[in-house]
């Protein structure tokens, strides 16, 4: 059962399309001193498929009304209230669908809080559930799980330290020994075995590297780009560059290009009025028919039907109003 905390709790509207920049990376900045945040959000009642994302923060989506659906890479994975889920954080991710009241909390931080390098080695296994996640484990642990009480306290205790008490050193202290007591309680569930530092390491060269190819298709998205060019980026054959980007995102590269160059499209749709075949040739699309054919793939529907219902600025995910509670301060992020 969620705390009963959550009653005297505001949540804020989740529009953070705003932060989103065309690579689908979702930058959002942490007090340098202590790279920790915890959002409490309500959902309106649609979604735009813009905002699916990625980003280098560690994150657990705790929804505490509702259920629905949350894609991480290729897959889906299906929740409801007071479930907990684990985000694979660099896989393109976010909701799908959610129904009910939907609301939910959001736990954010960087790695370094938990674990670096002049940290004990046993510090790395609080990480166990994000880095060592595989195929036989789900990133969902239930309501009804035996670990879902003792997760729950440990959120309730986190809850109550982040927005009831004062900041400061002793706030920070507190803060990470609730967080550090739930990833306690996680590793339960993810397993102890085969986790090394060397995972760590892995994880974090793999998120340089796959920047460097997003920060290119971001400038260059609307130009002819070979897979030589981004694998030559990362010094890799363009075979090798194909599965690593693949495992590292769940998608292709070629799936991931599309992507960036249709949530541009949708943006010249929305704010400009130039004609569905100028949008497509300047976003990096020689056949319209295709376009057109990959736009409806994408999000159920044309380009033409896209502009004509209605998803304007303000609507979902392009507010820019703050989804950050303000209780806390320590959140910086840009417009």
């Amino acid at each position: 059962m969620l705390p009963a905390i959550l009653d005297g709790l505001r949540f804020e509207p989740w529009r953070v399309g705003h932060l989103i920049d065309r690579s689908r990376r979702y930058q959002l900045d942490l007090n340098p001193d202590f790279p920790f945040a915890v959002q409490m959000l309500t959902y309106e009642d649609t979604f735009e498929p813009t905002t699916l994302h990625w980003h280098e923060r560690l994150e657990i989506f705790v929804p505490t009304q509702g259920s629905g659906e949350f894609r991480i890479g290729t897959n889906s994975v299906l929740f409801s209230a007071g479930d907990l889920l684990v985000v694979d954080n660099l896989k393109i991710h976010g909701l799908t669908k959610f129904v009910g009241e939907r609301r939910a909390i959001v736990i954010t931080f960087l790695a370094d809080l938990v674990y670096h390098f002049g940290s004990p080695s046993c510090d790395f296994l609080y990480l166990t559930p994000f880095y060592c996640q595989n195929g036989r484990t789900s990133p969902l642990i239930p309501a009804t799980h035996r670990l879902a009480h003792s997760l729950h306290t440990s959120i309730g205790k986190l809850l109550h330290c982040y927005f009831m008490s004062s900041e400061g050193r002793q706030f920070q202290v507190g803060c990470k020994t609730y967080l550090l007591d739930l990833l306690y309680t996680l590793t339960q569930h993810f397993g102890w075995s085969d986790v090394t530092r060397s995972v760590y390491l892995h994880q974090k060269q793999q998120a340089d590297r796959l920047g460097a190819v997003y920060n290119y298709v971001k400038v260059n998205y609307s130009r002819k780009i070979p897979v030589g060019t981004v694998a030559e980026l990362v010094k890799m054959h363009d075979s090798r560059f194909m599965k690593y980007f693949k495992k590292a995102t769940g998608m292709t590269f070629i799936q991931y290009l599309t992507h960036v160059r249709l949530v541009n499209a949708c943006r010249l749709l929305r704010e400009s009025a130039l004609s569905v075949a100028s949008i497509a040739d300047r976003v990096g699309f020689s056949d319209q028919s295709y376009f057109d054919k990959k736009f409806r793939e994408h999000f159920d529907q044309t380009p033409s039907e896209f502009r004509a219902t209605g998803w304007q600025t303000g609507r979902t995910g392009l507010s820019a109003a703050s989804p950050y509670p303000k209780a806390r301060t320590m959140v910086q992020h840009h417009s």
